[in-house]
């Protein structure tokens, strides 16, 4: 789970966490949850990537809010 990812990051004083999304869409994101999104509201003090798939015409993933401001505070 993202607290157990976020634990183990501190306990080895990682100077980063770098983390997948797989573009699950909104609602799916809302019923089914997601690590990166939880990682994202639980780690304030280690800096954290997340890496998305490729995008290819047609496969377009909005971000979230999150995402982006994690992404303008890099």
């Amino acid at each position: 789970t993202a607290r157990h990812i976020h634990q183990y990051a501190k306990d080895q004083k990682a100077d980063w966490i770098i983390m997948g999304a797989q573009g699950h869409s909104a609602l799916a994101s809302f019923l089914l949850g997601s690590i990166t999104e939880r990682m994202l509201s639980y780690n304030e003090e280690i800096p954290m990537m997340v890496v998305r798939p490729p995008m290819t015409k047609g496969n377009e993933i909005p971000i979230s809010e999150k995402e982006e401001n994690l992404i303008e505070s890099i």
